[in-house]
């Protein structure tokens, strides 16, 4: 399957990193694919144009893919437009324009059809509180170019209880990306873990999606550990969940070794 890792992951919150320092430590880890967050503090709300194309050099210089690009339409209207029609676009949730869940699901099909693009939308639990709600809206609507992104770890922690296998079996069709983050599964705790610190199951995931011969991107996400948050430390735990994503079934391990 395709990993990739957002692009947040390697970057510093405090003093951001040019794109071209990243893309290279993804490359260097072995890592063919990135998805860049244009809603992440450290992209420039003044120069959103430059700092893509900073990306789009970075990414033709190590060679890797973007797998998507996290932006609302309705704020980076100029930014989205400059974007590669190749590229898919995951729309956060907060970036949807309509009263109604459905209305909202209208909209980005008609900006789908605008932009020439594939769409993602984010699931979230105050828009789509579980797999049954997302499966029946979709299907109840002509949604072409637009596909869901299944969030591994916000389903777990928004739907505590809940079988996330169930849940995935429900939209597995439906499904373009999946963002790979772990959870304690701890009341209180608000860290997003990287896969293999947490509580997920996510050997059995990958025998879902493999089944399913899903092709779309399987991207790592997770939060800096407090205390631990030094670059070095946050590239060590990029590899181990490179490692244990790969005994899990998702990847060849051999290639990231």
């Amino acid at each position: 399957m395709r990993i990739a890792c957002l692009h947040s992951v390697l970057d510093d919150p405090v003093a951001p990193r040019p794109p071209a320092a990243i893309a290279a430590d993804l490359a260097d880890l072995g890592l063919t694919e990135v998805a860049i967050d244009l809603e992440a503090p450290d992209v420039p709300a003044d120069a959103a144009g430059a700092w893509l194309e900073s990306w789009a050099q970075a990414v033709a210089d190590t060679r890797l893919r973007i797998a998507w690009t996290r932006a609302a339409p309705v704020r980076w209207p100029s930014a989205c437009m400059q974007l590669d029609a190749a590229m898919p676009l995951l729309v956060p949730r907060d970036g949807t324009v309509g009263a109604t869940p459905a209305d909202s699901l209208r909209c980005l099909v008609a900006q789908a059809a605008e932009l020439r693009r594939e769409m993602l939308v984010e699931t979230a639990a105050d828009v789509f509180p579980d797999a049954r709600t997302a499966s029946d809206l979709w299907r109840s609507l002509p949604t072409p170019g637009v596909a869901l992104e299944f969030d591994l770890g916000a389903y777990a922690r928004f739907n505590p209880g809940a079988n996330v296998e169930i849940a995935l079996l429900r939209v597995i069709d439906l499904v373009g990306a999946v963002r790979m983050r772990d959870v304690s599964g701890s009341h209180g705790d608000d860290d997003w873990l990287a896969p293999g610190e947490g509580a997920g199951e996510f050997a059995r995931l990958a025998e879902i999606f493999q089944s399913m011969a899903f092709r779309g991107p399987c991207v790592i996400d997770f939060g800096r550990r407090r205390g631990a948050a030094t670059l070095p430390a946050t590239r060590r735990r990029l590899r181990d969940a490179l490692a244990y994503l790969g005994d899990c079934g998702w990847h060849e391990s051999r290639k990231f070794a």
